[in-house]
């Protein structure tokens, strides 16, 4: 039996002060299309939703965060179109620095993995969705983080490239 996912969103208090620089100088900025309140810093600039989602919100949504397609790959031109913008993006980076090591933070259905391993990079992934995880270590033989990412034991330059692709808008700051 599948456990219902509760799309209801749920929130924590109004923050007073900038999750970024702790300021107090924020003040509404924006509504988004959902109805979302975006405030901004006058100190930062850091533009942030306000309230943020529970972390009950977020912990159910993100437990089914990634449908089967994305993973298993059953849509080809999604999975086409996510190879090529990872690709555009390995390409622009290596004008930067040559292939190293990288970890794929936000690893999701593991396409930025493919794309690094296929142009010489030694890859780690981290995704905070165990589900995918255990998905993409099937697939590669690579060394994966599931975690409170800020708990795990990675020593400090550890890599030479953090990849993010859609993930920052998914952060919470505390």
């Amino acid at each position: 039996m599948e456990t219902a996912i509760n799309l209801t969103p749920s929130f924590d208090s109004i923050l007073t002060k900038c999750p970024l620089c702790q300021s107090g100088k924020i003040d509404y900025y924006d509504t988004d299309y959902t109805g979302i309140k975006i405030y901004e810093c006058s100190s930062c600039a850091n533009k942030f939703m306000n309230p943020q989602y529970s972390d009950e919100h977020l912990n159910s949504l993100y437990s089914n965060y990634i449908d089967s397609e994305e993973i298993t790959g059953s849509d080809i031109n999604l999975e086409k179109a996510h190879i090529d913008s990872h690709q555009l993006h390995f390409k622009a980076i290596e004008k930067e620095i040559k292939p190293g090591k990288v970890l794929a933070f936000g690893c999701g259905n593991g396409k930025e993995i493919q794309v690094a391993l296929s142009r010489g990079w030694q890859v780690e992934g981290y995704d905070v969705d165990p589900t995918c995880i255990l998905e993409l270590r099937n697939r590669y033989e690579i060394t994966f983080y599931s975690d409170d990412f800020f708990t795990l034991d990675i020593p400090s330059e550890s890599y030479d490239c953090i990849y993010l692709d859609q993930v920052l808008e998914h952060l919470k700051i505390e």
